[in-house]
């Protein structure tokens, strides 16, 4: 079951809140402050392996947010500071090296 879109969505969460796959394996962990999504969210393909990792505060991402291949290496590594791009950004090739990096611009 799904927290996010079962009837327990329309309760305040506060505190930790892990979510599973049928199979058992954990989907999502995610932690909230009076309903507000604040601090680490970890997700998870079915393989157990990293999806993403995202840095929250007051439901926008801040700092550095990572993206990852099933096979658990980095695709995509990117930096936010209060829901906007900011800093730098990097994209890998599917064996983790780099395959691109830069700034965001400002405007």
């Amino acid at each position: 079951m799904d927290l996010e879109s079962s009837e327990t969505s329309k309760i305040k969460k506060h505190g930790q809140v892990v979510t599973f796959y049928e199979s058992g394996v954990t989907k999502r962990i995610v932690n909230y402050q009076s309903g507000v999504k604040y601090g680490k969210e970890i997700q998870f393909f079915e393989n157990g392996k990293k999806s993403i990792e995202i840095t929250w505060y007051k439901n926008l991402f801040h700092g550095l947010v990572i993206t990852y291949n099933k096979n658990g290496r980095h695709r995509i590594e990117s930096y936010f500071n209060r829901g906007l791009k900011d800093g730098s950004i990097k994209l890998f090739y599917s064996n983790g090296s780099i395959c691109t990096k830069g700034n965001y611009d400002k405007n």
